[in-house]
């Protein structure tokens, strides 16, 4: 079988939650012995961290890559290559026109929007996006054989805007490697005698951010007196400067460190040197950092924005209302806990990834789906006619 991921972005700054899948799914299949490619819009400016992968092609661009890409490149090696699957991910970008393309050809596609459909998504240039919709990604997505979600919660969002289209579940997850990289509990070298309260994601407003800082204020002093308060992520420095600004109004600037983004073993001993992981996002179709948290047991603090129920279910956290009073709520029970009662959220935390949200458990699915798409089986039960 012949796949060919088509991205619309691959890069580690500004890809997130998307470049983390493509990357880890790609390696999963690879594991399996699929043929599989990628290709994604960029320019000379754009450094994914297998550039040297002669199955990774990066698409010449002219400008910014959001603008436009040379179609004809890729066409003569898709012609070439023959492939079976084309599985695209994200939308509203000029990738759905080469999909669509080969779609219209033959070749199977499936469509993961990575919640670039979710309600808060959507309505950030909703104009632009309404065109697109109407031009070529209307057609797009009816010429696919299937849409995919990451959750239940956007599988819901999706069957109700195209309730004729299926729609297969297949959660995200982290790599072995990454699992199999934790440490156990670090000692907190940089911030001594404070116990660290982690937030790892890109920073825009959609993250939650400026509402979390808020509740902080609201806080009891002595809820919060051995605490620092660590915000790990790239985000355009004009946003962060906002961010700053605003902590030092609210007066809680004094143990809020803004330390950039981290990436690989920067990041995992980040999170090894943590107490719990703070994620207050306004909405999330998952929240790879969630499992990444997880996995490195973390409890962690999160809304129901996100999907993550489970938090609940396997006490390994607290998934609160999606508002200011509920984050307050949850924000302070978190702090209320003793240290040995975090350590047995984390464990369980780190049960509940290995047992269902390990890439190597996930990539199983992938490859029914697609094995469906060909006609070679049945419709699996996690497809959604």
């Amino acid at each position: 079988m012949k796949v060919l991921h088509l991205s619309n972005v691959l890069d580690i700054n500004n890809g997130g939650g998307v470049y983390e899948v493509v990357v880890n799914l790609y390696h999963a299949q690879k594991k399996k012995n699929l043929d599989v490619n990628i290709c994604y819009p960029g320019n000379c400016n754009t450094h994914p961290s297998f550039v040297s992968d002669n199955d990774v092609e990066r698409m010449q661009t002219i400008g910014n890559p959001n603008l436009g890409l040379i179609i004809n490149k890729l066409s003569s090696k898709l012609n070439s290559s023959r492939y079976e699957i084309i599985h695209q991910h994200g939308i509203w970008l000029p990738n759905s026109l080469v999909t669509l393309k080969y779609a219209k050809k033959g070749i199977i596609t499936f469509i993961q929007p990575h919640g670039f459909l979710e309600r808060f998504s959507f309505n950030i240039s909703k104009y632009k996006k309404r065109f697109a919709f109407l031009l070529y990604e209307k057609d797009n997505i009816e010429f696919s054989k299937a849409l995919i979600a990451c959750s239940e919660k956007e599988a819901i969002r999706l069957k109700n805007i195209f309730p004729q289209k299926p729609v297969a579940i297949i959660p995200n997850g982290v790599s072995n490697e990454f699992y199999k990289g934790y440490n156990n509990k670090r000692p907190n070298s940089v911030y001594p005698n404070k116990k660290i309260m982690l937030f790892v994601s890109q920073i825009y407003p959609l993250k939650g951010l400026e509402r979390f800082f808020k509740v902080i204020s609201e806080v009891e002093k002595q809820l919060l007196n051995n605490w620092v308060i660590v915000i790990a992520g790239y985000g355009q420095d004009e946003y962060i400067n906002f961010l700053e600004i605003l902590i030092k109004k609210l007066r809680i600037d004094h143990f809020i460190y803004f330390v950039g983004p981290k990436y690989n073993k920067d990041k995992i001993y980040l999170l090894d040197s943590a107490d719990f992981f703070v994620f207050p996002t306004h909405n999330e179709n998952f929240g790879i950092v969630v499992a990444e948290a997880l996995a490195h047991e973390l409890p962690v603090l999160t809304t129901t924005g996100t999907p993550w129920q489970e938090l609940n279910t396997y006490q390994c956290g607290y998934q609160v209302q999606n508002t200011s009073s509920g984050l307050k709520s949850g924000l302070i029970k978190m702090l209320s806990l003793s240290d040995s009662q975090r350590k047995t959220m984390g464990h369980s935390g780190r049960g509940l990834i290995n047992e269902k949200y390990l890439w190597e458990i996930i990539v199983d699915k992938t490859l029914s789906l697609y094995s469906w798409g060909m006609g070679q089986i049945s419709k699996p039960d996690f497809v959604l006619k």
